[in-house]
């Protein structure tokens, strides 16, 4: 689905630092595909152990599955998959592949090339509106390099609409077939089984829309505003926005170079007429789950005024540091980070998390099992 988007340019001065990269794995799956829960197991797993860095998108197609959206086939034909689960690593394609999508025993090793490249640009949300009466969303999405992308390559931004939590009840059009005996013992249809990160829809073109029609400019805050409304039997509490920004060249040019997420879409746009304000340079918007086990991937949503450099912290009750996860320079704007506590060898407790910048900082607790 194409929309209507509208572009708007502001110049702002930030100090250089370097993003954290956050990469992108596309699970091309299908609720016919057998083999493909084993993909969602291992992306699940992967997303525990790098949740700071990996975004996860499930992209169904093939077999008449229900959950398979123009913009997904798009996608598909475009990186030529052909083989159930095939991932997508940031569409970068590595030397010695023929295509991009490569079979799920190459995700972690290829993931892990990409979470240590080199971030340039940062991707944040802001103005997110709701409007009560056409029951569409409305926000706006940053974009600020850092660095310069590639002379001769167009640079182009995506934004998705995920759906969590789809049950994949069975008898009904969306039960998922198993061929693996590593889940669920091999049942099939599998029971008590979410479809998770299921694209809905593309509120740019499915491959991208520009940038800028000019020369991108380094530390130049180009902010493009985007509108949807969620299509019916969509849960409007488990939708999120997937943004990021890539090159839309040759196979071996299609590459993302960072990505940011807005969550729970439902639950954290603000209806049309009250503003949305940040109290101070930075505030944590909200912390979820909380409580929490140790294993979860914790969300840590936070908004800034301003491009900064943006660190979390966490303390334990007598004031000493334990853990600082994340360190990255971040356009203005909400962002997410994915945090595990058992990754930092946290024991249950209390902690203190502390998001800050140069301007100010903003602390939450959270009672970790």
């Amino acid at each position: 689905m194409k929309k209507l988007l509208l572009g708007a340019l502001m110049l702002t001065t930030v100090s250089s630092f370097a993003q954290t990269k956050k990469v992108i794995l596309e699970d091309f799956t299908g609720t016919w595909c057998g083999w493909c829960p084993e993909g969602t197991v291992l992306l699940d797993g992967m997303k525990t152990a790098n949740p700071t860095n990996l975004i996860t998108i499930a992209t169904h197609a093939g077999g008449g599955d229900p959950l398979i959206v123009p913009d997904g086939t798009a996608v598909v034909s475009m990186l030529k998959q052909t083989s159930y689960p095939g991932g997508a690593v940031d569409r970068f394609l590595f030397p010695g592949e023929a295509k991009v999508p490569v079979g799920r025993n190459k995700w972690s090793g290829y993931f892990s090339q990409r979470a240590a490249s080199s971030a340039i640009v940062s991707v944040g949300f802001t103005n997110k509106k709701f409007n009560t009466t056409t029951q569409e969303y409305e926000c706006d999405v940053n974009i600020e390099f850092t660095s310069a992308p590639a002379a001769g390559v167009p640079v182009v931004y995506s934004v998705y609409v995920l759906e969590d939590s789809i049950p994949a009840t069975i008898g009904t059009a969306y039960e998922q077939d198993n061929y693996s005996s590593s889940v669920q013992g091999g049942a099939s249809p599998l029971a008590n089984w979410y479809h998770n990160y299921t694209l809905r829809d593309a509120l740019t073109n499915a491959t991208g829309d520009p940038v800028t029609t000019g020369t991108i400019a380094v530390n130049t805050k180009y902010t493009k505003t985007i509108k949807f409304k969620p299509t019916t039997g969509w849960d409007k509490d488990q939708l999120h926005l997937v943004a990021f920004v890539h090159y839309n060249g040759d196979s071996a040019n299609k590459f993302m170079l960072n990505a940011e997420q807005a969550k729970n879409v439902g639950k954290t746009f603000f209806p049309t007429g009250i503003e949305e304000t940040v109290k101070g340079n930075v505030e944590i918007l909200n912390v979820n789950p909380n409580p929490a086990s140790l294993n979860s991937v914790v969300k840590i949503a936070y908004n800034t005024n301003q491009s900064t450099v943006v660190s979390m912290k966490v303390y334990n009750l007598v004031g000493q540091m334990v853990a600082q996860p994340y360190t990255s320079r971040e356009v203005e704007g909400e962002h997410i980070i994915d945090w595990t506590p058992a990754n930092n060898n946290l024991t249950p407790g209390i902690y203190l998390v502390e998001v800050s910048t140069q301007y100010g900082k903003q602390v939450q607790r959270v009672s970790l099992y």
